[in-house]
């Protein structure tokens, strides 16, 4: 809806989130994809679960992992992490199992952390650094 309460999109999807960098993910029948400000369907209702674009890649579950796609549907960084955070100054905080880093946008870890599994609230990731003498 616009702000003055009229309908833009009609209502059409299972669920739909507020848009970030020109998209929103919606859901269909147990699916995530995206949309664009118009309604338009730009990346088909494909995934387990999506999240926002941030930086202009977002992350996406398939097969119970996570990953990161482009604005075009294209993974760039293959689903293989158990928590994938939004991009923040072209780092996102990963884990799996009980190690965290941080990766770049190709997928190259760049500063793996030694962690173990503790609430991180601010990242919504369970990740808590240990430092080690």
């Amino acid at each position: 809806m616009d702000t003055t309460g009229k309908f833009v999109i009609k209502p059409q999807f299972d669920y739909a989130f507020n848009f970030s960098e020109g998209m929103a993910w919606i859901g269909v029948a147990q699916k995530s994809g995206y949309v664009d400000k118009t309604g338009k369907i730009v990346i088909k209702p494909q995934f387990t679960s999506a999240t926002d674009f941030s930086e202009g890649l977002a992350s996406v579950n398939i097969g119970n992992k996570w990953g990161y796609i482009d604005k075009t549907g294209k993974v760039l960084v293959s689903p293989q992490f158990d928590y994938a955070a939004k991009f923040s100054g072209s780092l996102a905080l990963v884990s799996i199992g009980n190690k965290c880093g941080y990766i770049d946008k190709t997928g190259k870890m760049t500063l793996q952390l030694h962690s173990s599994l503790a609430p991180n609230i601010s990242e919504g990731a369970w990740c808590r650094v240990e430092w080690h003498a």
